[in-house]
């Protein structure tokens, strides 16, 4: 796995975070810090969309085909994303039962998307980013049709690509169709494999970053006059698409050239678990906040940082005290003694 990624991983989580704790800001406080500048953060998912379908087919694109090869990716892609999601999601399912008002949202959870990342029409998750999880499941179920065929999953993706443009373009819809199978973010996942391919084949060069960063600054300066409002999620979730396929590989072609820091780093390794508990952390820290704040009414700031420097903690917190623990523990006892793995989960 490039270290640079692994950084960018860690980047695109605290503007995730960032992203929650302005809008948590304006919720508690009735005012957006900073101006509201830290909402563009949402653009964090997008790299994480991007990302994965790179590290999906860079790392599995070459293994060997048949029943088992496909057995041993499942498992490997369950251990990942299971064991951080579940024990988040059981904690707030249960909460959200017990204190139905718990939600300032007045969301009505349901059990079978808490648990399974499987989506409903009308019922959410409790925890509110498992929608991301979601598509990444779309997408590992899509992928093992490789394991099969391989002309058959390029096939199909370059299908899956058509239809999301041309329906998304001509069709109204409020179903899970569009708004799932055919979202736009879906087109992202595609971006990362364009990345990978890129990057197999020794193209990498520098001029993709300073593409894509250029792409990034004019997207946060669009965003913050509110340009982009002008735009549909497909048109920007496309710009992003290329935006983010050129970072990534140009991180991957100055890695030889780049010593990161070992603390951003390691918030890249701990960036899953911050991605998903910074936002109930936010949540609970905000209404602690909020009584201070009735008593002395400092600026949004103040408890914006307040908030976010928490959440980030509680993030690395559950990352040393559980992700890691429990992914060392399941390799070792699942998948080790099995196939060597040298590779990224």
């Amino acid at each position: 796995m490039y270290i640079g990624l692994q950084v960018g991983r860690g980047i695109a989580a605290l503007l995730v975070l960032f992203h929650h704790s302005s809008l948590g800001s304006e919720v508690f406080y009735g005012d957006k810090a900073f101006n509201g500048f830290w909402e563009f953060g949402a653009i964090g998912v997008d790299f994480f969309f991007v990302l994965s379908g790179f590290i999906i087919y860079w790392v599995h694109s070459n293994d060997s085909k048949g029943l088992s090869s496909a057995s041993l990716y499942i498992k490997k892609r369950l251990i990942r994303i299971y064991p951080p999601f579940i024990l988040i999601s059981l904690v707030l399912l249960v909460a959200y039962n017990a204190f139905p008002h718990l939600s300032a949202s007045n969301r009505e959870i349901g059990i079978i998307s808490s648990l399974f990342l499987i989506p409903s029409p009308t019922l959410n998750p409790a925890l509110s980013v498992s929608w991301t999880l979601m598509h990444e499941m779309l997408f590992y179920m899509i992928f093992i049709a490789l394991y099969f065929n391989r002309l058959l999953l390029h096939s199909f993706l370059i299908v899956w690509s058509i239809l999301i443009i041309v329906l998304n373009l001509i069709w109204v819809d409020d179903g899970l169709m569009l708004n799932f199978v055919l979202n736009p973010h879906n087109l992202q996942f595609l971006f990362g494999i364009v990345a990978a391919i890129i990057v197999k084949q020794h193209k990498h060069k520098q001029l993709y970053l300073f593409v894509g960063l250029f792409m990034l600054f004019s997207y946060i300066t669009s965003h913050q006059y509110g340009i982009n409002a002008s735009f549909s999620q497909l048109v920007l979730k496309v710009y992003l698409g290329f935006c983010f396929m050129f970072i990534v590989v140009g991180l991957c072609s100055i890695e030889k050239h780049i010593n990161y820091p070992k603390s951003f780093v390691f918030i890249g390794a701990a960036s899953y678990s911050i991605y998903l508990i910074h936002d109930p952390a936010i949540s609970i820290l905000n209404r602690v906040a909020q009584k201070i704040y009735i008593q002395i009414p400092l600026a949004p700031e103040v408890f914006f940082i307040f908030t976010a420097s928490l959440s980030l903690l509680v993030g690395i917190f559950y990352y040393l005290v559980w992700e890691k623990p429990s992914l060392h523990f399941l390799k070792k006892n699942i998948l080790y003694g099995k196939t060597p793995l040298n590779k990224e989960l």
